[in-house]
């Protein structure tokens, strides 16, 4: 199987910020499944390859923001950005995959807050703050080896070990795929129960949507990590949960009402945000003839560790306690291939900056799959 997406966006910062203005930018997926048992034999066996190639302007130089508020911005680069193989046991309820490969696409990712552009719907920057060069995430992975495990009809339990400074901090572009001796590990654990599946989706490209899930997990970084303030380098960790529930089902059979809420904490010593929390809710099908559109408000709020901001107090520079953004989207389908996004943002203290008013950012994003 293959597939082709290409996402462009139009980020307008109309007020606040570090100034107003306008960018571009772009973002290609190009993906390639094949089916072990087809290709060569192997029963239960696939290998994916992703290429990612992203291009334009960046809408952080606009607002200035912590939490960036168009999740496709990174550096201008086309690259392998996942090489895996998967291997499932045990009459498809266990599965090992190993390769290069994103850990946020299985680990702390929820279904309905997949419709908003702000980064922070996709992984806590609770998370995607950690590490010297951040986790196995968007735009830079890792090689490790993730095991699941459906635990019975509604539980599954999955792990994962990867290199923990993924790629070349001193070379963004391209595909860096290095191992220095001091990089450590990154260790990520999550536990989850669903309703709504035969059981949970022990494949990683499984489509397969639910009606509840809820998620805890666990994540730590072997190598010592120096602390915000003086003091000896100590351990890197975090915790998050989620729940994500559909509440209402409306006239079509994938329509109706969504919401979800995650919340996680990293260690305060070594991370700028020690706390986050977020809310979501989603409407599928909203007027008639458009049961495939969405729309949905969100809310991203990312907290400052005391230690932060006492490191800032140090140098003479004020904060805020945390960032928050309000997030309005809606998505219209045009077709099976094509669709036009509209978004609107507004982003309170960006970057716990006081000298920085509020932004108000907009976002028109269309996108084309084959």
């Amino acid at each position: 199987e293959w597939s082709l997406e290409y996402k462009g966006d139009l980020v307008g910062n109309a007020s606040g910020g570090l100034k107003r203005g306008g960018v571009y930018l772009g973002n290609l997926d190009a993906t390639v499944l094949l089916d072990g048992s087809k290709f060569w034999g192997v029963e239960g066996s696939t290998i994916f390859l992703y290429g990612l190639g992203n291009h334009g302007g960046k809408p952080s130089s606009l607002v200035g923001d912590a939490q960036t508020v168009d999740n496709i911005e990174a550096e201008s680069t086309f690259k392998l950005y996942e090489a895996w193989i998967e291997q499932v046991f045990a009459n498809a309820r266990f599965s090992v995959l190993a390769g290069l490969f994103d850990v946020n696409a299985e680990f702390d990712s929820r279904e309905t807050s997949g419709l908003f552009i702000n980064s922070s719907h996709g992984i806590g920057p609770d998370f995607s703050q950690s590490g010297e060069n951040g986790p196995s995430i968007f735009p830079v992975t890792s090689l490790g080896v993730r095991a699941k495990w459906a635990v019975s009809s509604n539980m599954y339990l999955q792990s994962a070990l990867l290199d923990g400074v993924p790629g070349n901090p001193s070379k963004p572009t391209g595909t860096r795929v290095l191992w220095g001796e001091d990089d450590g590990l990154l260790y990520v654990t999550e536990f989850g129960y669903v309703q709504g599946e035969d059981y949970p989706s022990h494949r990683r490209n499984s489509e397969q949507s639910h009606d509840l899930r809820a998620a805890a997990g666990f994540w730590m970084y072997s190598a010592k990590t120096d602390p915000v303030l003086a003091g000896e380098a100590t351990s890197n960790w975090g915790l998050y949960g989620m729940v994500d529930k559909k509440v209402y089902s409306g006239p079509a059979s994938t329509g109706g009402l969504s919401v979800n809420a995650r919340a996680g904490i990293a260690e305060a010593s070594v991370n700028r945000f020690g706390r986050y929390l977020s809310l979501g809710a989603v409407y599928t099908g909203p007027f008639r003839g458009r049961e495939d559109d969405q729309v949905g408000l969100g809310l991203a709020i990312a907290i400052n560790t005391d230690d932060y901001r006492t490191s800032l107090d140090l140098q003479g520079t004020p904060s805020t306690s945390s960032e928050k953004n309000v997030e309005f989207s809606y998505l219209a389908r045009l077709s099976s291939h094509a669709s036009v996004q509209f978004d609107v943002q507004y982003i309170i203290d960006p970057d716990t900056n006081p000298d920085l008013d509020n932004a108000l950012v907009g976002i028109m994003r269309w996108t084309i799959s084959l």
